[in-house]
């Protein structure tokens, strides 16, 4: 990466800065094989990564085709029926819909908030929409199966649509906008052969949600192995059920996390001893009630709202994680890679996956592929420095 990459003329691009990256990479791990014992953070991020490739493979084909299946080019049918009606509308439209928050182009789920209500979405569909789209994306769900397991999962998938419900209606009841812009002279789309539409779908699921996942996902798994090995399981045993929810809930705020890299990272948490009720409830203050989306509330809805969003999504959360960990009282939650033996059907889908990744990092190079993980606060302007 040093020989390749020149920051003061730098007339290479990302295709070799990318390519430094994973010779740099590929050095450590020839090291470790030929000369060190596998180190055990790396062996459970390993069985992560193992355990998780299905999933999150078959995650990233099937948002390609969530772009078939559920198309998200006309909305108009949210602008429909009363505030607990045009709530619902929302929850039904986001809860398909595959973006991330911190990806604020046309395909994120902050500019397309945006635009919706400026096309005269209510705001308890447009609100009901944003969250059950931070919440719960195909990928997020796909690796929360064998991660957290079936049981956790249609919890999670239950509780981000029931507070998306509630929250919606809530600030419908509460806060009107009416957008002033006027859309007489929009321009007309053009449509999409069947070959068209499949080409779009594939690159969305398998490059778009790659290059904005696949940060976060190498992230939320190494940690979580980092967890799975050293985190005291005794110490959540001495907090009570209650304020570790609470605790939980506002660890999530400041926190700039995908649903899906947050997933590995929550299982590691439960089978160290933290509660399901305060697992759920990091999942749905993490994606959601970030800087990042108080930010844009504030700056298009004012103060007033955004931390009355915050706020209302707290006590939701941690609401919901107190009748959660009622629900499981007494359960106990073993890590998923203990006496776990690897099967040929996860190897090749961790060898394909890992393809994938490896074609995002070189494409992007280093940088553009680790910016997912920045704070857009932080990262709107281009500077093009290379400090």
């Amino acid at each position: 990466h040093a020989i390749i990459h020149n920051p003061e003329h730098d007339h290479t691009g990302p295709i070799y800065k990318g390519i430094g990256s994973i010779m740099g990479l590929g050095a450590i791990i020839v090291y470790y094989i030929a000369f060190s014992p596998l180190p055990k953070v790396l062996d459970s991020f390993v069985k992560f990564c193992l355990i998780s490739a299905p999933f999150v493979l078959f995650g990233y084909v099937f948002s390609g085709l969530a772009g078939l299946i559920f198309p998200n080019s006309d909305f108009r049918w949210l602008q429909r029926g009363g505030v607990l009606s045009q709530s619902a509308r929302g929850v039904a439209a986001g809860l398909p819909t595959s973006a991330c928050s911190w990806h604020l182009n046309s395909r994120g789920v902050l500019p397309l908030y945006k635009t919706l209500i400026h096309k005269g979405t209510p705001i308890a569909a447009g609100t009901a929409f944003l969250i059950a789209t931070l919440e719960v994306d195909i990928a997020a769900i796909m690796i929360s199966l064998p991660l957290l397991g079936t049981e956790l999962t249609i919890v999670r998938i239950v509780a981000a649509t029931v507070i998306a419900l509630l929250i919606g209606w809530f600030i419908g009841k509460f806060f009107k906008y009416q957008d002033h812009t006027t859309h007489d002279h929009e321009r007309v789309k053009p449509k999409l052969t069947v070959s068209e539409k499949i080409k779009k779908s594939a690159h969305f699921g398998l490059i778009e949600m790659v290059d904005h996942t696949a940060p976060w996902l190498i992230l939320g798994i190494f940690i979580a192995a980092i967890v799975d090995q050293y985190f005291d399981k005794t110490l959540m045993a001495k907090v009570a059920s209650p304020y570790c929810v609470i605790l939980f809930a506002v660890l999530g705020l400041p926190m700039y996390v995908c649903a899906s890299g947050a997933t590995p990272l929550v299982a590691s948490l439960l089978a160290g001893g933290v509660s399901p009720g305060a697992a759920i409830a990091f999942l749905i203050t993490g994606p959601a009630t970030n800087f990042s989306t108080f930010g844009f509330l504030k700056n298009m809805h004012g103060y007033r709202f955004a931390i009355f969003f915050s706020v209302v999504m707290i006590i939701a959360s941690v609401t919901l994680g107190i009748l959660i960990n009622w629900f499981f009282l007494g359960r106990v939650f073993n890590s998923v890679i203990e006496n776990h033996h690897n099967t040929r059907y996860e190897q090749i889908s961790l060898f394909l996956l890992t393809i994938l990744i490896g074609y995002s990092l070189i494409r992007r190079g280093p940088r553009n592929f680790l910016k997912e993980l920045v704070s857009p606060i932080h990262s709107r302007e281009s500077h093009n420095h290379d400090h």
